[in-house]
């Protein structure tokens, strides 16, 4: 006999249908006829790959797991996902959620935080998209700049040594889906004093914009200069890199950068847009400032009580490049994405055919080993004074807490799938909705004859979706250009760091 149970059901958890949703359709029918393009020189294993591993997410015919209530024995599957880093809304809404409840309950201490962001040239932007060992020294260069500024300016005695602490994210993708790879910093707004036994903060006053413009001067000049003294910008107007790794990779990560067509009929143009009336006026950012074709902003401040402000500034660093909801299907099968924000010009959304969307995502996709979130200063792992900073994890036991026998907490970016549901959609995996009972895994069902038979036995379809047969083109010839800089130039005042204007569309 069953036992009672006195709990009230939760929310119910309802499986996403992503075979319902506008991006699945059109990779699954398009996806082979952008890789026909590209037939007598494939793109990268991990961008097909990626896509490949896109179109099985979230489908029961590709395997599952099994949860069983304790008390009334209903049970029901939860599909696997993908675990895709470059586009997929499910899987980056999951890292999304799971890294900035680390940052906020994990890393960042009690204290104000002030976010940084600079954006690169298209030149930079281009040499920095498949180099991870480049795109560390520009970093390094930038953080090192900010962390000296703060030093200077929170100087109260010679002998004292100082410490700050930062998290970067290298956000690969701009607001309209194109390659523009760019750091988001966010510093603790002071600088702790290291020669006590316990650090103490000491708060920044609030910057001026004069020293805004005079840091993004210096951060632009240092990097230039590291850059010419590794000799980058010498043997890059020799010898394109991107080009001997892969050239229609080179084509549409340069054309990406300057919002053109690579692939396809409407190869060499431009991105079509949408407009609408043009907003009055220009745009002018409080504290922030563009030299030499770098763009410095620091407007971006969060006091140290309000850590829901910090957890949704997290989310935004680490957020998807696309949602569900930004696409919309034209009468004649073009697919538009509306931006957040409109352009200067009135530009709302821009229109892409289903192959140029696929363009446009696969540009944006990290490579393998090319990681993203990076730690700086006393946030840096292994920093002598790190675990005096950090928030500390409550012990709930109190024998536990003065027991040298067991472990340190653990401070793990890692959380469970049913801990981030619940967290953002108040859904508790672990009590059943229909009994409110104990929720508990039973089984990983990743074999097809057993997944077919509970699938059936449910009444559900054990198709499992693959790309459609590519489809034939008009045109399936590749954008080519005279020359290889015009993939990542518009024009010749961006052949060089010293004529490299800043331009408010980028």
């Amino acid at each position: 006999m069953v036992a009672a149970c006195t709990h009230s059901p939760p929310a119910k958890y309802k499986p996403r249908n992503p075979q319902a949703t506008l991006l699945y359709k059109a990779i699954r029918s398009t996806f082979n006829t952008f890789a026909s393009l590209t037939e007598h020189d494939p793109l990268p294993a991990h961008i097909e790959q990626e896509f490949a591993a896109y179109i099985r997410c979230g489908v029961l015919a590709h395997g599952f797991v099994r949860l069983k209530c304790t008390h009334c024995e209903k049970s029901y599957a939860v599909p696997f996902s993908c675990k895709g880093r470059g586009f997929c809304s499910s899987c980056m809404g999951r890292r999304m959620n799971e890294m900035a409840l680390h940052l906020t309950e994990d890393v960042f201490p009690k204290v104000p935080v002030r976010q940084f962001v600079l954006s690169l040239p298209k030149q930079l932007r281009y040499l920095l998209a498949y180099n991870p060992k480049l795109t560390t020294l520009v970093l390094r260069v930038f953080v090192k700049k900010i962390s000296s500024w703060y030093k200077r300016r929170s100087r109260r005695h010679p002998f004292i040594d100082y410490q700050t602490g930062a998290i970067t994210f290298v956000q690969r993708f701009g607001s309209s889906l194109n390659m523009n790879l760019h750091f988001h910093t966010l510093f603790l707004d002071g600088v702790y004093q290291s020669d006590s036994q316990k650090p103490a903060f000491i708060k920044a006053s609030k910057p001026k914009d004069e020293e805004i413009k005079k840091l993004s001067e210096q951060i632009s000049s240092a990097i230039i200069k590291m850059l010419d003294h590794k000799g980058v910008l010498e043997r890059f107007k020799d010898q394109d890199p991107l080009l001997q790794y892969n050239l229609p990779l080179a084509q549409i990560t340069g054309a990406s950068i300057q919002h053109l067509i690579a692939l396809g009929e409407n190869a060499p143009n431009k991105v079509r847009r949408i407009l609408q009336d043009p907003h009055e006026g220009q745009r002018t950012g409080h504290l922030c400032y563009a030299s030499n074709g770098f763009s410095l902003h620091a407007a971006t401040h969060i006091p140290a009580w309000d850590r829901k402000r910090l957890f949704n500034l997290c989310c935004y660093i680490t957020r998807p490049p696309l949602s569900g909801e930004s696409l919309e299907e034209l009468p004649n099968g073009d697919i538009t994405f509306m931006l957040k924000t409109p352009w200067d010009d009135g530009t709302s959304h821009l229109v892409f055919t289903p192959t140029e969307l696929i363009e446009k995502l696969a540009a944006i996709i990290p490579p393998p080993r090319f990681h993203q979130l990076r730690y700086h200063g006393i946030l840096a792992p292994n920093a002598k004074f790190r675990s005096m900073v950090v928030p500390k994890k409550p012990v709930e036991n109190k024998e536990e807490e003065i027991s040298p026998a067991l472990p340190p907490p653990s401070t793990s970016a890692k959380r469970s799938w049913s801990q981030l549901l619940k967290h953002v959609y108040d859904i508790d995996m672990k009590v059943c909705p229909s009994c409110g009972g104990e929720m508990k895994i039973v089984a990983f069902i990743t074999d097809p004859c057993e997944v077919n038979r509970y699938l059936i036995g449910t009444g559900q379809s054990i198709e499992a979706p693959s790309f459609a047969p590519a489809r034939a083109s008009p045109t399936l010839e590749l954008f080519e250009s005279e020359y290889p800089e015009e993939l990542y130039t518009q024009d010749a005042a961006y052949q060089d760091f010293d004529e490299i204007q800043h331009h408010p569309e980028y």
